[in-house]
């Protein structure tokens, strides 16, 4: 009884360290997803949300480095569940929805900068394991404007690692102020044999780049490792993706032909076909705005990964407006005006069909006053571009004003030689402005003749003057 206890409990501690590293077992495939930790740190007998020290090594840190089989549950190596935009340095949980689980790491000035992420692997198929294929994913906010690097290399004796550079990665230098988790995808074939029960080394080191300031988060998850291809669990990679296109419409096009470097993919398991799914070709007639280009990857087994990018067409180019000549008229009959008519403005735009719009002066059709009226219209299509073009109505007025003089005057002086002579003389017109009324100039002579019987001179004439204009007779002899 003593002896087969003895023997479960053997079999146990066997079970146990099993896992203590990851372990490829008879499927071929070790795979880490970080599904249970939740930053509570390192240790060789992991609790609840811890990782096991036995697979993880790490340097680079402030509280110093964990070897393989170390313990930290503390400061830089526990800072617990990161939901994006922390400040302080450590080690963390990533945890923004299902597919951004993984080990995540805000660096800082003596943290991670440089520093190493070590993972054991070790092969316990029954087998030798030849050419045994990586595929990882990282993670990163882009919202500090220093870039860091987390690039990849391989050992069989934690010692010697070689680096591939194919899977080398850089945060980008400009931080985005409101920038989300992104992810890219990493794969390659390690050109090592593993026997049976022995292990291999994976390592991420990390270092600043470029720039100044704050740091960008960034980490790695979904880690697979080992025979990938048997079934085919990973998708395609693009190694190359075109970035986002933004350019001016060609002359006289509501759009411009766009060429772009067709993307490339690769896959551990062979040759992906590639394809266009959305949006157009290089080489062709983009419209203006934003057109969605999506190209996807195929393996021999199915999966598929896309490159997405944008091709943004910006009209640039103004409308043309054309005015009709300028319009002369005379007024209408009793009318300070006339009413004019006028050809509409004609306009023409690479992509907008366009009303003119009225900015000043009156439309066609309506009573435009006498004098000169200047016309303008405003051509402007959907993207602010605009033109502007202008006439005159010149209205003339035609019809002279009406003069409303006195009746005669005749007048007998009998006393003197002079008298003042008092009149009104109006005139009205069509327009607003008061006509004037203008008196002769000079010396105003009369004729009379000579009574014998009283002396007395009778006379009679005919002036235009101004009311209140003084008379003066002369006698002439």
């Amino acid at each position: 009884m003593n002896k087969t206890l003895a023997l479960l409990c053997v079999l146990c501690m066997l079970a146990f360290s099993s896992y203590a590293q990851l372990n490829i077992g008879v499927s071929g495939v070790a795979t880490e997803d970080f599904s249970t930790f939740d930053g509570s740190g390192f240790a060789p007998l992991p609790g609840l949300g811890e990782l096991d020290s036995d697979a993880w090594a790490i340097t680079g840190f402030s509280d110093g480095n964990l070897p393989f089989g170390g313990t930290a549950t503390s400061g830089d190596y526990a800072r617990g569940t990161d939901f994006g935009f922390v400040s302080t340095g450590g080690i963390y949980k990533l945890d923004n929805g299902p597919s951004f689980q993984g080990l995540y790491i805000q660096p800082g000035g003596s943290d991670f900068t440089p520093g190493t992420i070590t993972l054991k692997v070790c092969n316990q198929s029954g087998g030798t394991l030849t050419n045994p294929a990586v595929a990882y994913e990282i993670y990163f906010l882009n919202d500090r404007d220093r870039a860091n690097s987390l690039n990849f290399s391989y050992s069989t004796d934690d010692i010697t690692y070689t680096p591939v550079a194919s899977l080398d990665f850089t945060t980008p230098g400009t931080g985005d102020p409101e920038p989300p988790t992104e992810k890219v995808s990493r794969s390659t074939a390690l050109p090592i044999s593993v026997n049976n029960l022995a292990c291999f080394y994976l390592r991420w080191t990390s270092d600043d780049v470029s720039g100044s300031g704050e740091r960008d988060e960034m980490g790695i998850g979904q880690i697979m490792v080992g025979d990938l291809c048997r079934p085919d669990l990973i998708p395609p990679e693009f190694d190359f993706c075109p970035a986002d296109i933004s350019m001016s419409n060609d002359p006289g096009k509501c759009g411009a032909i766009v060429t772009y470097t067709a993307p490339t993919a690769i896959d551990i398991c062979g040759n992906p076909t590639i394809q266009l799914i959305a949006g157009q070709a290089s080489g062709t007639l983009f419209g203006e705005g934003d057109t969605e280009v999506i190209y996807e990857a195929t393996d021999g087994a199915g999966n598929t990964s896309t490159c997405v990018f944008d091709v943004t067409i910006e009209d640039l180019e103004d409308p043309s407006i054309s005015c009709p000549p300028n319009v002369t008229a005379f007024n209408d009959q009793g009318e300070c005006g006339a009413v004019v008519t006028y050809a509409d403005p004609t306009v023409s735009d690479n992509c907008t069909t366009i009303i003119p719009e009225l900015v000043a002066g009156l439309p066609s059709g309506s009573v435009f006053p006498v004098g000169t009226t200047v016309v303008t219209y405003d051509a402007l299509d959907d993207y602010e571009n605009s033109d502007e073009c202008s006439f005159n109505v010149t209205v003339i007025d035609s019809t002279p004003p009406e003069l409303n003089c006195p009746a005669d005057i005749v007048r007998m002086i009998t006393s003197g030689c002079s008298d003042v002579v008092n009149y009104d003389v109006t005139a009205t017109d069509q327009c607003v402005r008061a006509p004037t009324t203008t008196p002769g100039l000079g010396d105003i002579a009369f004729t009379g003749f000579r009574s014998d019987a009283d002396d007395s001179i009778s006379f009679v004439t005919f002036v235009e003057l101004e009311v209140g204009t003084e008379i003066k007779f002369t006698d002439e002899g």
